[in-house]
């Protein structure tokens, strides 16, 4: 229909985000900034404790255009070793963080930037 959106593969996906990646970098460069990446884990990456497929090729894109990545799945990760203890940090749906879980998230931001100032 008018204005939907062609499906695109989750390669053509990547693709495309790549693409906007280097877009981003060159425009922050030309100001003189540096652009940072931050990896905002879901769900299941916390429940297990470790990154999916996906995350992990953000994060290998990421190496390879040089761009600095702070991580912020350790943060959950240290809530405890069971999955239940790191639940409190996302609202019960377990689709977006609770303000636990955003406080983790700032203090892994603010604790990451402090040494690029």
């Amino acid at each position: 229909g008018v204005g939907a959106a062609a499906e695109l593969s989750e390669a053509d996906t990547f693709t495309v985000f790549e693409h906007i990646l280097r877009m981003a970098q060159l425009e922050v460069e030309r100001w003189g900034g540096q652009l940072v990446l931050v990896s905002l884990p879901d769900w299941p990456a916390v429940s297990a404790g470790a990154r999916g497929d996906r995350d992990q090729r953000v994060l290998d894109l990421a190496a390879r255009l040089g761009l600095p990545v702070i991580d912020c799945l350790p943060p959950f990760v240290a809530q405890g070793a069971a999955a239940d203890a790191r639940a409190p940090a996302f609202v019960a749906s377990k689709a977006h963080y609770n303000a636990r879980g955003h406080r983790l998230v700032a203090d892994q931001v603010l604790e990451s930037l402090a040494p690029m100032r």
